[in-house]
């Protein structure tokens, strides 16, 4: 009798784990699906289709999916500005994860910066972000970087080893984090060779808008090396035209940078114009100062007015150095447009502003010192 019952018991066993098995292969593939819905800012039916899937997460018992799980039913509440629903959700992951727990409040962040009247919540969540990480055990012992990005490149950093220990995030759908890692360390270093391996790991993961982005901006830190002024504006070009042939559903970010881009090829034409052409008329280069107040002020997709979008770019100190330069070569006259050296000094600045631009998945920088 007993070994009979021993007998069921095993089959019982066997029947449970390939019924998982089967179940965790369909989660990914919803989890994926979800990932879609979020991507086309159809938020209410991403939120719908999450609430789906929890049920089934919490019978396979994947705590770590269902503290993602939340976070993403949370940035889609923020996306919709109900505060109040996105941080009893971002305080309720913590209870399953606090790994992901922890990234949940950084991503919840970084999208209601995204949102307009949104900043307070914005800094609440990075401070949720930190307060999180406190709470890992695997951080009891580090002194945790003041600068927020250095601490989200050592959290990410930490967190991708973290997965490699869970059956949830082997799906390459569910491994993006390795990409993230790897553009956040690009943007604390300035290092072109972390943008292409955020670019290999986004479209290994099949988010391919983000590993565009990231082509582009490595194409532009590649650009900003170069001494040769017709390279570096071949490649300035070449990272607008990476854009312009993807999709990207804050386009406003995919447009400030393609409108970034376009500036600094115009500051290359015009430092050309002075530096090596002896013949250049005075009204060719009236024409090229007019093309750039074309392309930095002039209409509502001015690089001026869709800077206005991103609050935190807008406001940087090095980004308001910038809009005053601007100002003294366009209104003021206090920079000479026909002198090289001041040329080339905007030029200088626009390189550190572009350290400052958002991608399509970030807008946190370094603190400028």
């Amino acid at each position: 009798m007993l070994r009979r019952f021993s007998v069921q018991t095993n089959n019982l066993r066997e029947i449970f784990n390939a019924e998982s098995r089967d179940l965790n292969e369909k989660m990914q593939v919803a989890y994926a699906t979800a990932r879609e819905f979020a991507q086309l800012h159809n938020w209410k039916k991403h939120i719908d289709f999450v609430k789906d899937m929890l049920p089934v997460v919490a019978y396979l018992e994947q705590t770590d999916l269902m503290a993602r799980l939340l976070g993403r039913l949370a940035w889609s509440y923020i996306r919709l500005e109900e505060k109040k629903m996105a941080t009893q959700l971002l305080s309720c992951s913590k209870e399953y994860d606090l790994w992901q727990s922890a990234a949940n409040y950084f991503w919840a962040c970084e999208y209601s910066r995204r949102q307009r009247n949104m900043t307070d919540y914005a800094n609440e969540c990075l401070t949720g972000f930190r307060e999180s990480i406190k709470q890992i055990p695997d951080f009891a012992t580090i002194k945790l970087p003041v600068d927020d990005l250095e601490l989200a490149v050592l959290f990410y950093d930490k967190l991708i080893v973290h997965e490699e220990k869970s059956d949830v995030f082997l799906n390459k759908s569910s491994k993006s984090d390795v990409a993230r890692y790897h553009e956040l360390n690009a943007r604390l270093t300035q290092n072109p060779a972390e943008y292409e391996l955020a670019e290999e790991y986004y479209r290994d993961a099949g988010l391919q808008p983000y590993a565009t982005c990231c082509e582009a901006l490595r194409l532009m830190h590649e650009a900003d090396e170069q001494k040769e002024l017709t390279i570096k504006k071949d490649k300035f070009h070449t990272a607008s035209e990476a854009l312009k042939k993807g999709v990207f559903m804050d386009d406003y970010i995919r447009v400030l940078l393609i409108k970034f881009n376009d500036l600094r090829e115009a500051f290359c034409d015009l430092y050309i114009g002075i530096e090596t052409d002896e013949t250049i008329e005075a009204t060719s280069i009236l024409d090229q100062i007019t093309n750039i107040e074309k392309i930095y002020k002039t209409g509502d997709d001015s690089l001026h007015k869709l800077s206005l979008k991103v609050p935190s770019f807008y406001v940087t100190a090095i980004y308001t150095n910038f809009r005053q330069m601007m100002h003294d070569l366009l209104i003021t006259g206090k920079i000479n447009f026909y002198d090289s050296n001041e040329i080339l000094k905007i030029d200088t600045l626009l390189e550190k502003v572009q350290k400052q631009l958002p991608s399509y998945t970030f807008s946190i920088s370094k603190q400028e010192i």
